[in-house]
């Protein structure tokens, strides 16, 4: 898969890679590589109107995004009031050790809801 055709897939699935691997398993590399055309084709012209806008969006970060609305009444991210007072120093110690040992997309999403509750203070 060229880096082009993973950044348009990482606009509708959350894990391109593992979309890819999934196909070929399923219908065999032929058979993937169409249905990846097919899809990158279908989305490309949206991809680059979001390159062109700066607007371009993971499918993953906009279910942060989406996420982290609904965990605080759809505020936008820079009107969340943020409680820094029920966020410790060892918390986010324990949060950044967890960072440094993610390796694939559904890791850093769980990573990431947790750091939106230890912000909220629901994660004590």
């Amino acid at each position: 898969m060229l880096d082009k055709q993973r950044e348009v897939l990482a606009m509708i699935v959350k894990d391109p890679d593992a979309w890819m691997k999934n196909a070929v398993g399923v219908f065999g590399a032929k058979r993937a590589e169409e249905m990846l055309a097919a899809k990158v084709a279908k989305y490309e012209e949206a991809y680059k109107k979001q390159v062109a806008a700066g607007t371009y969006t993971t499918r993953v970060e906009l279910e942060a995004k989406q996420e982290l609305g609904a965990v605080d009444g759809l505020l936008p991210p820079q009107q969340i009031p943020i409680p820094a007072q029920e966020v410790t120093a060892t918390k986010w110690d324990s949060l950044l050790q967890e960072a440094s040992k993610i390796d694939n997309i559904p890791q850093a999403r769980a990573l990431i809801v947790k750091l939106i509750l230890a912000l909220k203070g629901a994660d004590k």
